[in-house]
């Protein structure tokens, strides 16, 4: 059993409900930030595959302008990550905790697989880590800053019982068994109910044209790589984990190769990405 769960003090519904808005309020921006960058990922990559004449990405919808196109996929994904119950933290946005109140603490379990939120979350004074677990050594403490070896006997005892005093915390809050069916549920990002961004919030965000050729270069030269060590036929990275893992390794060593291929393509990409691109309609998805 773990639970990476965190505590705050004791305070009223009220206060409770002040300290929850404040958070969501932070959260929702943290969203908006992450879900521009994806936007604007999703669609240089797009643009200058088809300046290149490369195959589009299976995104990309025929009869959608490009930004319309990235947000309906952005939401399908998310969407059926909540219908099929499967993981897919590339596309999940949704950002949910539980919250049980003790007589002296309230204790919280978070739910989202964005690291950028739980950061978001841990950086609030008043949260503190609250983690437990029963398979594992006690890591109530700071092994970068303490040395269970070193400790004296009154500073493991400490630890110790403050260990045992998480797993009746815990115990008593849900019996660790199914936890929103105990504690309070609290939405903080409702992956239903995502923001609708501005053309020109994603025009703002757009990388230069040197990071965008650079990025181009990157994506040729490792999928060249990867061709190459899957005996040269074409592949579904969702199959290959291994060989991408070892091309991406590789990669990092190929800085003249990249640099080589920056030449190359430098003069066939657009200098600028435009109002104009993102209101693109690629129609032939096959031969771009």
């Amino acid at each position: 059993m773990s639970i990476d769960g965190y505590k705050l003090p004791k305070m009223s519904l009220d206060e409770l409900m002040a300290f929850i808005k404040q958070f969501r309020a932070k959260a929702k921006i943290l969203c908006r930030e992450m879900l521009i960058k994806h936007y604007t990922d999703m669609i240089m990559e797009t643009i200058d595959r088809h300046a290149l004449g490369r195959v589009p990405s299976e995104w990309v919808n025929p009869s959608l302008p490009l930004m319309m196109a990235a947000k309906f996929h952005i939401a399908e994904r998310c969407e059926k990550i909540y219908r099929t119950n499967r993981r897919d933290p590339e596309f999940d946005y949704g950002f949910e905790m539980c919250l049980f109140p003790m007589d002296d603490k309230i204790l919280v379990q978070t739910f989202s697989d964005k690291e950028e939120y739980t950061e978001l979350w841990e950086s609030r004074a008043i949260v503190e880590d609250y983690h437990y677990q029963n398979n594992a050594d006690i890591s109530n403490y700071d092994d970068k800053k303490e040395n269970w070896d070193k400790m004296s006997k009154e500073r493991k005892a400490e630890l110790e019982e403050d260990w045992n005093h998480r797993y009746e915390d815990w115990e008593k809050a849900f019996d660790f068994g199914i936890l929103n069916l105990h504690g309070l549920s609290a939405m903080i990002v409702n992956h239903s109910h995502l923001p609708w961004l501005e053309e020109q919030e994603v025009l703002d965000a757009m990388p230069s044209f040197e990071d965008r050729v650079k990025n181009s270069a990157v994506n040729i030269v490792l999928n060249e790589k990867i061709k190459e060590l899957n005996g040269g036929e074409e592949y579904d990275v969702n199959t290959i984990f291994g060989i991408v893992r070892e091309a991406s390794k590789w990669i990092e060593g190929q800085k003249e190769k990249v640099e080589k291929k920056c030449d190359e393509i430098k003069d066939k990409l657009y200098p600028e990405i435009t109002i104009e691109h993102l209101r693109m309609v690629m129609k032939d998805k096959e031969t771009a």
